[in-house]
Protein backbone atom coordinates (compact mmCIF):
# COMPACT_ATOMS: atom_id res chain seq x y z
CA UNK A 1 0.00 0.00 0.00
CA UNK A 2 1.12 3.55 -0.76
CA UNK A 3 0.59 6.81 1.09
CA UNK A 4 -1.89 9.18 -0.53
CA UNK A 5 -0.07 11.78 -2.60
CA UNK A 6 -0.13 15.19 -0.95
CA UNK A 7 1.74 18.48 -1.04
CA UNK A 8 2.77 19.63 2.41
CA UNK A 9 3.39 23.08 0.95
CA UNK A 10 -0.40 23.48 0.61
CA UNK A 11 -0.95 22.64 4.28
CA UNK A 12 -1.37 25.36 6.83
CA UNK A 13 0.84 24.99 9.89
CA UNK A 14 -2.09 23.67 11.90
CA UNK A 15 -2.92 21.09 9.22
CA UNK A 16 0.67 19.86 9.08
CA UNK A 17 0.62 19.56 12.87
CA UNK A 18 -2.64 17.63 12.66
CA UNK A 19 -1.12 15.18 10.16
CA UNK A 20 1.99 14.84 12.31
CA UNK A 21 -0.07 14.19 15.43
CA UNK A 22 -2.14 11.55 13.65
CA UNK A 23 0.92 9.85 12.15
CA UNK A 24 2.78 9.67 15.47
CA UNK A 25 -0.32 8.37 17.25
CA UNK A 26 -1.04 5.77 14.57
CA UNK A 27 2.55 4.53 14.36
CA UNK A 28 2.97 4.40 18.13
CA UNK A 29 1.30 0.96 18.20
CA UNK A 30 4.43 -0.51 16.58
CA UNK A 31 7.28 -1.53 18.91
CA UNK A 32 9.94 0.83 17.57
CA UNK A 33 12.30 0.08 20.47
CA UNK A 34 13.37 -3.18 18.80
CA UNK A 35 13.34 -1.84 15.25
CA UNK A 36 16.63 -1.28 13.40
CA UNK A 37 15.14 1.95 12.05
CA UNK A 38 13.69 3.26 15.31
CA UNK A 39 15.24 6.65 14.49
CA UNK A 40 12.60 7.15 11.79
CA UNK A 41 9.85 7.29 14.39
CA UNK A 42 11.95 9.12 16.98
CA UNK A 43 13.00 11.78 14.47
CA UNK A 44 9.40 12.36 13.39
CA UNK A 45 8.23 12.65 16.98
CA UNK A 46 11.06 15.06 17.78
CA UNK A 47 10.62 17.29 14.73
CA UNK A 48 6.85 17.43 15.35
CA UNK A 49 7.42 18.56 18.92
CA UNK A 50 9.92 21.23 17.83
CA UNK A 51 7.62 22.46 15.07
CA UNK A 52 4.71 22.75 17.51
CA UNK A 53 6.90 24.72 19.91
CA UNK A 54 7.98 27.09 17.15
CA UNK A 55 4.44 27.63 15.88
CA UNK A 56 3.15 28.25 19.40
CA UNK A 57 6.00 30.65 20.07
CA UNK A 58 5.18 32.62 16.92
CA UNK A 59 1.48 32.60 17.81
CA UNK A 60 1.82 33.64 21.44
CA UNK A 61 4.57 36.23 21.10
CA UNK A 62 2.16 38.75 19.64
CA UNK A 63 -0.97 37.42 21.36
CA UNK A 64 -3.68 40.00 21.91
CA UNK A 65 -6.51 40.42 24.37
CA UNK A 66 -8.92 40.27 21.42
CA UNK A 67 -7.77 36.80 20.36
CA UNK A 68 -7.83 35.55 23.96
CA UNK A 69 -11.42 36.76 24.34
CA UNK A 70 -12.49 35.20 21.03
CA UNK A 71 -10.81 31.94 22.02
CA UNK A 72 -12.63 32.01 25.37
CA UNK A 73 -15.93 32.27 23.49
CA UNK A 74 -15.00 29.27 21.33
CA UNK A 75 -14.00 27.30 24.44
CA UNK A 76 -17.36 28.06 26.03
CA UNK A 77 -19.28 26.90 22.94
CA UNK A 78 -17.23 23.68 22.68
CA UNK A 79 -17.77 22.84 26.36
CA UNK A 80 -21.48 23.65 26.06
CA UNK A 81 -21.85 21.22 23.15
CA UNK A 82 -19.97 18.54 25.05
CA UNK A 83 -22.11 18.94 28.18
CA UNK A 84 -25.30 18.91 26.09
CA UNK A 85 -24.32 15.56 24.56
CA UNK A 86 -23.37 14.16 27.96
CA UNK A 87 -26.83 15.05 29.26
CA UNK A 88 -28.50 13.19 26.38
CA UNK A 89 -26.32 10.13 27.03
CA UNK A 90 -28.54 9.68 30.08
CA UNK A 91 -31.82 10.15 28.18
CA UNK A 92 -34.51 7.49 28.77
CA UNK A 93 -35.16 7.56 25.02
CA UNK A 94 -32.94 5.07 23.19
CA UNK A 95 -32.83 7.07 19.94
CA UNK A 96 -31.63 10.15 21.82
CA UNK A 97 -28.95 8.18 23.66
CA UNK A 98 -27.72 6.72 20.37
CA UNK A 99 -27.63 10.15 18.72
CA UNK A 100 -25.73 11.62 21.66
CA UNK A 101 -23.23 8.75 21.48
CA UNK A 102 -22.56 9.45 17.79
CA UNK A 103 -21.90 13.13 18.49
CA UNK A 104 -19.85 12.52 21.62
CA UNK A 105 -17.70 9.95 19.79
CA UNK A 106 -17.19 12.48 16.98
CA UNK A 107 -15.98 15.04 19.50
CA UNK A 108 -13.60 12.46 20.97
CA UNK A 109 -12.24 11.70 17.49
CA UNK A 110 -11.22 15.33 16.99
CA UNK A 111 -10.33 16.02 20.63
CA UNK A 112 -12.88 15.94 23.43
CA UNK A 113 -10.83 18.57 25.31
CA UNK A 114 -10.14 20.57 22.18
CA UNK A 115 -10.70 23.80 24.10
CA UNK A 116 -7.53 23.06 26.11
CA UNK A 117 -5.31 22.64 23.03
CA UNK A 118 -3.06 25.25 21.45
CA UNK A 119 -4.76 27.53 18.94
CA UNK A 120 -3.25 25.84 15.83
CA UNK A 121 -4.31 22.34 16.92
CA UNK A 122 -7.68 23.53 18.24
CA UNK A 123 -8.59 25.42 15.08
CA UNK A 124 -7.47 22.69 12.65
CA UNK A 125 -9.31 19.91 14.47
CA UNK A 126 -12.41 22.03 15.06
CA UNK A 127 -12.58 22.75 11.33
CA UNK A 128 -12.40 19.01 10.57
CA UNK A 129 -15.10 18.39 13.21
CA UNK A 130 -17.41 20.91 11.53
CA UNK A 131 -16.78 19.33 8.14
CA UNK A 132 -17.86 15.95 9.52
CA UNK A 133 -20.99 17.57 10.96
CA UNK A 134 -21.86 18.79 7.47
CA UNK A 135 -20.94 15.73 5.40
CA UNK A 136 -21.39 12.49 7.41
CA UNK A 137 -24.99 11.30 7.20
CA UNK A 138 -25.30 9.53 10.55
CA UNK A 139 -23.79 12.58 12.24
CA UNK A 140 -26.31 14.85 10.47
CA UNK A 141 -29.11 12.52 11.60
CA UNK A 142 -27.82 12.60 15.18
CA UNK A 143 -27.70 16.41 15.14
CA UNK A 144 -31.33 16.52 14.07
CA UNK A 145 -32.40 13.87 16.60
CA UNK A 146 -31.33 15.87 19.66
CA UNK A 147 -31.58 19.37 18.11
CA UNK A 148 -27.83 19.94 18.28
CA UNK A 149 -27.59 22.31 15.28
CA UNK A 150 -27.54 25.54 17.38
CA UNK A 151 -24.43 24.23 19.15
CA UNK A 152 -22.76 23.41 15.81
CA UNK A 153 -23.61 26.89 14.52
CA UNK A 154 -22.22 28.54 17.66
CA UNK A 155 -18.98 26.53 17.43
CA UNK A 156 -18.60 27.50 13.77
CA UNK A 157 -19.28 31.19 14.40
CA UNK A 158 -16.82 31.34 17.26
CA UNK A 159 -14.17 29.41 15.30
CA UNK A 160 -14.57 31.81 12.37
CA UNK A 161 -14.13 34.70 14.79
CA UNK A 162 -10.99 33.22 16.33
CA UNK A 163 -9.41 32.66 12.92
CA UNK A 164 -10.35 36.18 11.80
CA UNK A 165 -8.87 37.56 15.01
CA UNK A 166 -5.63 35.72 14.40
CA UNK A 167 -5.42 37.10 10.85
CA UNK A 168 -5.99 40.60 12.19
CA UNK A 169 -3.36 40.10 14.89
CA UNK A 170 -0.80 38.81 12.41
CA UNK A 171 -1.40 41.72 10.06
CA UNK A 172 -0.53 44.09 12.89
CA UNK A 173 2.59 42.24 14.02
CA UNK A 174 5.40 41.67 11.56
CA UNK A 175 7.03 38.31 12.19
CA UNK A 176 9.36 37.82 9.23
CA UNK A 177 12.14 36.27 11.29
CA UNK A 178 9.81 33.87 13.07
CA UNK A 179 8.30 32.86 9.73
CA UNK A 180 11.76 31.93 8.46
CA UNK A 181 12.33 29.80 11.56
CA UNK A 182 8.94 28.14 11.14
CA UNK A 183 9.70 27.33 7.52
CA UNK A 184 12.89 25.51 8.52
CA UNK A 185 10.99 23.42 11.06
CA UNK A 186 8.24 22.72 8.51
CA UNK A 187 10.82 21.38 6.05
CA UNK A 188 12.36 19.14 8.72
CA UNK A 189 9.00 17.70 9.83
CA UNK A 190 7.90 17.12 6.23
CA UNK A 191 11.17 15.31 5.45
CA UNK A 192 10.87 13.07 8.53
CA UNK A 193 7.23 12.26 7.79
CA UNK A 194 8.10 11.27 4.23
CA UNK A 195 10.95 9.04 5.44
CA UNK A 196 8.62 7.35 7.90
CA UNK A 197 5.97 6.85 5.21
CA UNK A 198 8.51 5.35 2.80
CA UNK A 199 9.49 2.79 5.43
CA UNK A 200 5.84 1.91 6.11
CA UNK A 201 5.25 1.47 2.38
CA UNK A 202 8.26 -0.84 2.07
CA UNK A 203 7.20 -2.96 5.04
CA UNK A 204 3.62 -3.08 3.79
CA UNK A 205 4.83 -4.33 0.41
CA UNK A 206 7.04 -6.97 2.02
CA UNK A 207 4.49 -8.20 4.57
CA UNK A 208 1.19 -7.67 2.77
CA UNK A 209 -1.90 -7.30 4.92
CA UNK A 210 -1.05 -6.53 8.52
CA UNK A 211 0.16 -3.89 10.94
CA UNK A 212 1.97 -1.65 8.45
CA UNK A 213 -0.87 -1.71 5.93
CA UNK A 214 -3.33 -0.84 8.69
CA UNK A 215 -1.18 2.12 9.71
CA UNK A 216 -1.02 3.38 6.13
CA UNK A 217 -4.79 3.12 5.77
CA UNK A 218 -5.30 5.32 8.84
CA UNK A 219 -2.67 7.82 7.72
CA UNK A 220 -4.32 8.03 4.29
CA UNK A 221 -7.64 8.75 5.97
CA UNK A 222 -6.02 11.65 7.82
CA UNK A 223 -4.48 13.00 4.60
CA UNK A 224 -7.79 12.78 2.74
CA UNK A 225 -9.57 14.75 5.47
CA UNK A 226 -7.03 17.57 5.29
CA UNK A 227 -7.02 17.58 1.48
CA UNK A 228 -10.81 17.80 1.53
CA UNK A 229 -10.61 20.75 3.91
CA UNK A 230 -8.12 22.47 1.58
CA UNK A 231 -10.40 21.80 -1.38
CA UNK A 232 -13.34 23.42 0.40
CA UNK A 233 -11.18 26.39 1.39
CA UNK A 234 -9.98 26.83 -2.18
CA UNK A 235 -13.54 26.65 -3.52
CA UNK A 236 -14.73 29.24 -1.01
CA UNK A 237 -11.84 31.55 -1.95
CA UNK A 238 -12.75 31.31 -5.64
CA UNK A 239 -16.42 32.00 -4.89
CA UNK A 240 -15.43 35.08 -2.89
CA UNK A 241 -13.31 36.31 -5.81
CA UNK A 242 -16.29 35.97 -8.15
CA UNK A 243 -18.52 37.91 -5.75
CA UNK A 244 -15.96 40.71 -5.45
CA UNK A 245 -15.72 41.00 -9.23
Amino acid sequence: MKVEKFSAARFRNAELISLGDDSVRICKVHDWSTSPVQALYANTESSLSKFKTQVNKASTTSETAEVRELDAQFNHSWRAGKLYCQAYLLSPVKAEREAATVLYDLAKTHGINLHNESLPVQNANARLYLKDCETIQNVKDAIAAIQFQPFVDRIKTNLDNVEAGIVNRDEKASSEHREIDIKEFRVKLTKDLNSLYQYLELMSELNGEGEFTDMLMLINESIRKIEHSISIRSKQAKEEEVVEE
